[in-house]
């Protein structure tokens, strides 16, 4: 037993149990550490994402209920500014369907003839129903050039049938300019509504 290193059998017997339950203590407490830590990790990660939820709840709770107050104050402004009118003014900013049955008749009878008017143009004439524009002519358009003091540099202007005058005549260049051409700005194209209709010109 006093020796350096004994060899008694129960003695060994007694340092191997020793040993095996000390071993055993050792992993126990290290799996209970990493469980606990593991634990712990987990229940900040949970309570940051409710604090996260509950602040974007609160900031969205509050958001609503300024607006909700919002349209409420809006509402009651509008509905003050209305009261305010005379009741010869507001007739103006109202329309009311009418009761007499004589003003229905004529009402439907100008809607009628209005969409009559539409189906006619739609039918004989097409929309858009504006007049065909001949193109203008290399004179006309040097002379609206010269008099917006715009130069053309290098530029070439080849004769073209065109039947408007919504895209510029085609364009071909002799020589490379040393700077950029300037051109015209594109027109307007015109418009059915621009020329007055008649019963007259559909037949």
């Amino acid at each position: 037993m006093t020796a350096p290193e004994p060899t008694h059998p129960e003695y060994l017997a007694q340092l191997q149990a020793v040993t095996q339950r000390r071993d055993t203590k050792i992993r126990q407490e290290h799996a209970l550490q990493y469980y606990e830590t593991q634990a712990l990790v987990n229940q900040t990660l949970v309570e940051r994402a409710q604090m996260h939820s509950q602040f974007y709840q609160e900031a969205r709770e509050a958001r609503d209920n300024h607006l909700d107050a919002l349209g409420k104050k809006w509402y009651d402004i509008q509905k003050e500014r209305r009261s305010q009118l005379q009741p010869d003014q507001a007739g103006t900013y109202t329309y009311k369907f009418p009761t007499n049955f004589a003003d229905q008749i004529r009402n439907q009878r100008n809607y009628n003839q209005e969409v009559s008017l539409l189906s006619g143009i739609q039918k004989y004439r097409g929309f858009p129903a504006a007049p065909d524009i001949d193109a203008c002519r290399p004179s006309e358009l040097d002379d609206d050039l010269q008099a917006m003091k715009v130069r053309v540099i290098g530029i070439t202007r080849k004769a073209s049938p065109l039947t408007s005058c919504s895209a510029d005549p085609p364009l071909t260049a002799t020589t490379y300019p040393t700077t950029a051409p300037t051109y015209l700005p594109e027109p307007r194209r015109p418009q059915w509504s621009d020329r007055p209709y008649c019963s007259r010109e559909m037949g």
